[in-house]
């Protein structure tokens, strides 16, 4: 289920921040469970080779995506 949701919100970055038509973007998971997520490009009229992937159930939301806590955030300097 960690996979499946790495690839949704992937797919929900893409195509929320992005701009990508979520028709263009398929989400799949593949036989290891690594916390790794693979973005492959495929040119118009190719054929993706799912071999070994399973595709994402529908029914996986995307998670929210938080904001790093104040502390981390970048703070420019200013020049005085």
């Amino acid at each position: 289920m960690d996979a499946a949701r790495r690839a949704v919100n992937t797919k929900a970055y893409l195509v929320g921040d992005k701009g990508i038509d979520a028709s263009r973007v398929a989400v799949y998971t593949g036989s290891s469970d690594s916390k790794v997520v693979d973005t492959i490009l495929i040119p118009s009229g190719a054929q993706l080779d799912t071999t070994g992937l399973v595709p994402v159930e529908e029914s996986v939301k995307p998670v929210g995506r938080n904001a790093a806590p104040k502390m981390f955030r970048y703070q420019p300097l200013l020049d005085e």
